[in-house]
């Protein structure tokens, strides 16, 4: 539908206005829906990521906690095998 320019609206009568008005309303009204939807979206694509992310950073530290705990392992079997033989047979 042709939109009147704002000098054209002076010669527009009420029933005219009024439909242009509502013709308006409803445009708008329906680009806030799209635009709450299309947000309605992306908060839900968000928290997908954030749960992804949380579980990766529990994996982690999971992970980083069990290569520490295979470190003090290591250490201990190293300094068992390597240690002075006084110390090899107190600590064994």
């Amino acid at each position: 539908m042709d939109q009147p320019s704002v000098g054209d609206l002076d010669s527009l009568d009420r029933e005219r206005l009024v439909a242009l008005v509502l013709e308006h309303q409803a445009t708008l009204t329906a680009l806030i829906k799209a635009r709450d939807l299309e947000l309605r979206l992306l908060e839900a694509e968000f928290d997908a990521h954030r749960h992804m992310l949380s579980q990766q950073a529990d994996g982690l530290r999971s992970r980083s906690e069990h290569i520490e705990h295979l470190k003090l392992m290591v250490d201990k079997f190293r300094h068992m095998i390597f240690g002075t033989k006084s110390e090899r047979s107190s600590s064994g």
